[in-house]
């Protein structure tokens, strides 16, 4: 019987969740069965959920800056009143984070304005809908709470995903020490369809 991959599993359970998907950040599969000739097994449990900013530390170690110990990971807001950390989960192994808090970008007073922080999807499970998805969630979160705008210092390699999700570049681009070139990008919290 063929082993299957991290990344086929997670093309399977992202078709089921596009099918499922509720308006609820609590996206929770119930065990579906998805079977063909190349698969012949269960699709694992895929969720996406709000977390402690205590869970998202590995993940900002292991893909946002490798050289840092899990302490340089924590953020100022992380237990700020109002933050939010979502998870994205694959057979119960935490595979993507986001973090969003109330916090104008630099130098301005918008009371409205989120910033997105912190986001990060397992390599072999990116490109799969998994950062769309924990996106929407903290959204979800920042509507709920009356915010107006989400901004992020956003890598220039992901420029096209922030793109597709609504957000704009604004200003230059810049370098975050350890990270490099990175955009201020920004988006409403209510695209009109216009």
């Amino acid at each position: 019987m063929e082993t299957i991959t991290l990344r086929r599993r997670i093309v399977l359970g992202i078709a089921i969740i596009v099918l499922l998907m509720q308006s609820s950040c609590q996206i929770q599969l119930r065990d579906h069965l998805a079977y063909n000739d190349e698969f012949d097994h269960m699709v694992e449990r895929i969720s996406i959920r709000s977390i402690r900013a205590q869970e998202t530390l590995h993940l900002r170690a292991a893909i946002l800056r490798p050289g840092q110990t899990k302490e340089q990971q924590v953020y100022p807001n992380d237990e700020a009143s109002g933050s939010f950390h979502a998870g994205a989960y694959l057979d119960g192994e935490l595979i993507g984070i986001a973090s969003v808090f109330h916090e104008a970008p630099p130098g301005e007073q918008d009371e409205g304005a989120w910033r997105l922080r912190g986001m990060a999807v397992h390599e072999q499970a990116r490109r799969q809908g998994i950062g769309r998805l924990l996106l929407e969630c903290c959204l979800e979160h920042i509507e709920a709470q009356g915010g107006e705008s989400l901004w992020c210092n956003g890598r220039v390699t992901a420029l096209a995903f922030y793109q597709r999700l609504g957000f704009k570049e604004r200003g230059e681009i810049f370098d975050v020490p350890e990270s490099g070139p990175h955009y201020q990008m920004v988006r409403p919290i209510q695209i009109s369809s216009a």
